[in-house]
């Protein structure tokens, strides 16, 4: 489909619209990649988590600009999105050692634990306002925990999420979370 300039009309390029067929696949490939990633060890989640919060920093300009011409907004409040993104991120990966059961003395003999388990596939409908920040920042916390994220970028502005998974493909140290 073609995504339109919100101020000229003039089309910005093209995108694939999805089909449930489509949808199906991302999901059974974001299982796959689950069993997987969740037994990526802590520190080094943390520190993929942390490329790509420099990845978002190195390129905000660059996303800034696509979700302007995208969806309308000013470009420095574009720019502030990136940032809020690339810091969500960062914290996210701060928090990720910090993932911890409890143990609990039920008596002489006897202790509960509890560990604290990634639950799967998280899906992210984006809305059209705040692609980015939303798209990227908001997919932190699941990643940080050891989940798969599948985004639907919004069809009103697809743009920046598609530029950034690109991006982080790009990346020999990359971590697809598109």
């Amino acid at each position: 489909l073609d995504t339109p300039n919100p101020g000229t009309g003039e089309s910005l390029g093209k995108y694939a619209d999805s089909t449930a067929e489509d949808v199906d696949l991302a999901v059974a490939s974001a299982k796959r990649a689950y069993k997987e990633w969740r037994r990526v060890p802590p520190l080094e989640r943390a520190r993929m988590l942390k490329k790509i919060a420099e990845v978002l920093r190195n390129n905000a300009g660059e996303l800034a600009m696509i979700d302007s011409a995208d969806c309308g907004n000013p470009v420095a409040e574009m720019i502030r999105d990136a940032t809020i993104a690339a810091a969500q991120i960062e914290f996210f990966a701060g928090l990720v050692t910090e993932m911890k059961g409890a143990s609990i003395p039920m008596g002489p003999d006897a202790v509960n634990f509890s560990v604290r388990e990634p639950f799967g596939v998280v899906g992210r409908i984006i809305p059209f306002n705040h692609p980015f920040m939303f798209a990227a920042g908001k997919s932190g916390a699941p990643l940080a925990a050891g989940n798969t994220v599948v985004v639907k970028p919004p069809e009103q502005a697809p743009l920046s999420a598609l530029r950034l998974a690109e991006l982080i493909d790009g990346d020999p140290d990359h971590l697809a979370i598109f």
